[in-house]
């Protein structure tokens, strides 16, 4: 009661460990709490679910419109946008990113490589994205479902941008150089040759000159206006 007598400080040893054990969290007892996992490793399940499936489109409809939990990583957002050369929006989704997240190693390699996509400088972009840490933002530890699927989205941005690449060199060269086709695509000679003839270009050895043809705007596989237009 308040106007009752104060209770006196326990003096004996059983009194004194009986307030010890009074004094712990009534959690003790049950299983250890495990602490959540970083921020870096939690990928909303839906989102991972359409990234495995590469349905990039859906992906961004999804992290951008649906309810997602404030502890879900979005950066796999950042990621769709690049695959599907939208830089603008890339940015944009790199700038509302929660300040736990912007300054984490996985978040400044998706800055460097929106960076170097956007000015064009096709060697840095495959520099970039090989730097992007698969294993998210805690050093060595890996954790085997999130390394899976920013493998698969860094594959899928190489095959994109390399894609569009290869369009806009179909359109815009006669004659490139072996050498230079490479820095543009960021591929040995071996498989460039390769995919070169898919294409139907022509390959002189002796000059190590390439002949791209140019595809029918009818039957081009990319569509609307890419950020590589130009070549430096």
């Amino acid at each position: 009661m308040a106007n009752g007598p104060p209770t006196p400080p326990p003096t004996t040893d059983v009194e004194i460990q009986d307030a010890a054990r009074n004094s712990e969290p009534a959690a003790s007892s049950s299983a250890p709490v495990v602490p959540p996992a970083a921020p870096a490793q939690i990928f909303a399940s839906t989102i991972a679910v359409i990234a495995v499936a590469k349905e990039w489109q859906q992906l961004v409809h999804h992290a951008e419109f649906e309810e997602i939990s404030v502890n879900d990583d979005r950066r796999p957002l950042v990621l769709a946008y690049l695959i599907q050369d939208e830089l603008p929006a890339a940015k944009f989704a790199l700038m509302r990113l929660p300040p736990r997240l912007q300054r984490l190693p996985l978040s400044t390699a998706l800055v460097r490589l929106l960076q170097s996509t956007t000015d064009r400088h096709h060697a840095d972009v495959y520099a970039r994205a090989a730097e992007i840490p698969v294993n998210g933002d805690l050093g060595g530890t890996v954790y085997p479902e999130f390394a899976t699927i920013l493998s698969g989205m860094i594959d899928a941005f190489y095959e994109s941008f390399r894609l569009r690449t290869f369009v806009l060199l179909s359109k815009a060269y006669s004659e490139i150089s072996l050498t230079l086709a490479q820095h543009y695509l960021g591929l040995p000679a071996e498989t460039l040759l390769k995919a070169a003839e898919s294409y139907g270009w022509k390959y002189d050895a002796q000059s190590q000159i390439l002949s791209p043809i140019a595809p029918p705007s009818s039957s081009a596989p990319l569509t609307g206006t890419s950020s590589l237009q130009s070549f430096d």
